[in-house]
């Protein structure tokens, strides 16, 4: 039977949401990048941006294959290599364990005496396959040496798993609440349904979790079916929730669920507490003891920043194509009409004379302002020609700049080198038509404006 054949429990599947929610957290940090490059460093060119990227991405790889090179060079300076000539009964093991799962050749296999590597480990580096197994565990098991097939096909699953290339990039996914642990625990389940698979008799897969739950002495007098009815507790609110915020399912559990595939029965879990659901989705799977949870912990700090880029990115974009007045207009229910009010003849008055408003201290002021924008877009753009040439109608996130007024309000000339605006009718002057304004930036002077004002009298 080959290991990835072996489907994971029904309840923890990987989710098709965690590849979606990763692929729109990566785009997001990338677009929020470049983003803020473009805001600070505007000078800076997009293959400067798309390099750094680059060195960023190579980086991380190199950080990652030093972690593996360095548990390789433990286990070539720590461990001791089982071969023909050392070892030979567990190296025989092994190729029958390959053999039976489908697997070709065995890897490079050692065993370890240092409990900080845990039970088992597997690692792969430049195309080579390493395999490591505590050598007090396999003591333990002298005495049931079936049960040590188990630990051998669950790393190997481990190891040709074609999905575990594919952890780094489901990293953001880990650390949502409720879908990273299950993710996890959904890894272990598949990985012991291969050791069962690896085991020539299905009982020594309950023996090798025995011994996890037992110690080396004890195991021999387990009582599989005793230890799976600890399960009848599954049910209860704490039990639960302590389950679904864990990445290591209960070894009970595991147990029932490796009975139950052998004897192709029910596995007789009880559903976890409903409420247990709603208090899990507030915890996040971060765990920051190891260097896989700082990673998570720094994408969970990461998330809030993604998200906000993303939901204001949107704001601006269907802001800047008119699409947002039309989505106001289907979900915002319009203004009640104004009550008709009957008009009462007013009471004659003598007339009044107005002044002029044409000039006035806060237009002038307004359009002053409007001036400045003007003139610190056309230096920006006269610089960007400068550096690249050609004329530019389309430079950048404008709005990166501090402008008095928004940024959607100014446009680019591609065929001169103009910037300009539309000034509203009455928007500075009441009773003035629209007009365009613009400045010339490469002659340093602005070429439109207002209709000239009328004189005194007219």
């Amino acid at each position: 039977m080959h290991p990835f054949m072996v489907s994971p429990h029904p309840r923890e599947k990987p989710l098709l949401a965690a590849v979606v929610l990763s692929a729109l957290f990566w785009l997001g940090l990338v677009l929020l990048g470049l983003a803020a490059a473009e805001r600070y460093f505007p000078d800076i060119g997009p293959e400067y941006q798309y390099g750094t990227l680059a060195l960023l991405g190579i980086l991380a790889y190199g950080l990652d294959f030093l972690r593996r090179a360095g548990q390789v060079a433990d286990l070539h300076g720590h461990a001791v290599e089982v071969g023909p000539k050392q070892h030979p009964d567990l190296h025989a093991r092994l190729k029958s364990a390959c053999k039976r799962l489908d697997l070709g050749p065995p890897p490079a296999t050692y065993l370890f005496q240092n409990p900080r590597l845990g039970d088992s480990l597997s690692v792969r580096l430049r195309g080579e396959d390493y395999l490591a197994l505590n050598g007090e565990l396999v003591g333990a098991l002298t005495e049931r040496q079936g049960a040590i097939d188990f630990f051998m096909g669950h790393e190997l699953a481990r190891l040709h798993d074609p999905y575990a290339r594919w952890e780094p990039f489901l990293l953001p996914a880990k650390v949502i609440p409720l879908l990273g642990p299950a993710l996890a625990r959904a890894k272990t389940y598949h990985y012991d349904r291969a050791g069962l698979a690896a085991c020539r008799v299905g009982v020594d897969a309950a023996f090798a979790l025995a011994v996890l739950a037992s110690g080396s002495r004890r195991w021999m007098s387990f009582n599989i079916a005793q230890f799976a009815a600890q399960n009848a507790a599954a049910g209860r609110f704490w039990m639960s929730l302590m389950d679904l915020v864990s990445a290591r399912p209960w070894l009970a559990k595991r147990i029932a669920q490796l009975r139950a595939v052998a004897t192709e029965s029910d596995s007789f879990i009880p559903r976890r507490h409903p409420l247990a659901y709603l208090a899990g989705a507030f915890i996040p799977y971060v765990a920051p003891r190891t260097r896989g949870g700082l990673a998570r912990a720094l994408a969970f700090l990461l998330w809030p920043v993604v998200a906000g880029f993303g939901v204001t990115g949107a704001y601006h974009e269907l802001e800047r194509n008119g699409m947002l007045a039309e989505i106001k207009r289907v979900f915002v229910p319009p203004p009640p009409a104004p009550k008709v009010i009957e008009a009462r003849p007013a009471p004659a008055a003598a007339p009044v004379v107005t002044a002029r408003t044409f000039g006035t201290a806060e237009t002038q002021e307004t359009a002053a302002r409007l001036d400045a924008d003007l003139k610190l877009l056309g230096e920006y753009a006269l610089k960007r020609q400068q550096k690249h040439g050609g004329i530019p109608c389309e430079i950048g996130n404008i709005a990166a700049l501090k402008l008095n007024f928004r940024a959607e309000r100014y446009a680019f000339s591609c065929d001169e080198p103009i910037v300009y605006t539309l000034v509203e009718s009455g928007e500075l002057d009441p009773g003035l038509p629209s007009y365009l304004r613009s400045y010339n930036w490469k002659g340093s002077r602005f070429v439109a404006g207002p209709p000239p004002a009328p004189a005194p009298g007219e």
